[in-house]
């Protein structure tokens, strides 16, 4: 990506775009995770489509009722592995999304960091020592999730609307 399509697409973001951690609960065990995401929404297709084309990925469109006085919008939607990159490129250009964007970015490297630094590794459950062990990994696990929880809650004050 130049420095022109990035600062070209900052502009879209801090008029049009969203940055954010979205909550998914977990079916299995009913655990919540945070998860990172950018939307950028736009009424012209043909941009949201190119964006789509050149960074990967969802594209969705949103259909008003005929009497309604709004038009269609489209959206764009990027979450996983291509978000870090692409957020990284754009940062040096938002100037009303760059706290968002920072929160984000700090989120994404808690969680690729969350492995290296658990205190005991491939452990098993075998003896009380063992099992010792694992209410650390444990703790460690549970503050790594409050800090997370901090970044959500800092990142809903930022994107509220209204007063």
């Amino acid at each position: 990506m130049s420095k022109l399509t990035a600062s070209y697409l900052a502009g879209f973001i801090d008029g049009e775009g969203y940055i954010a951690l979205k909550i998914d609960r977990s079916k299995s065990n009913g655990k919540l995770y945070y998860t990172p995401i950018i939307k950028i929404a736009q009424t012209d297709e043909s941009i949201i489509r190119w964006i789509k084309e050149s960074y990967g990925g969802w594209y969705y469109k949103r259909e008003y009722k005929e009497d309604s006085h709004s038009k269609d919008s489209y959206y764009w939607t990027l979450t996983g592995t291509n978000l870090k990159p692409f957020l990284q490129k754009v940062y040096p250009y938002l100037k009303l999304k760059k706290k968002q964007c920072k929160l984000v970015l700090q989120k994404i490297k808690m969680q690729e960091t969350l492995g290296d630094e658990i205190p005991y590794k491939n452990i098993s459950k075998i003896n009380q020592q063992r099992k010792d062990k694992m209410k650390v990994n444990a703790s460690y696990r549970e503050q790594h999730r409050r800090d997370i929880e901090k970044i959500y809650n800092k990142l809903r004050k930022l994107n509220k609307r209204g007063k």
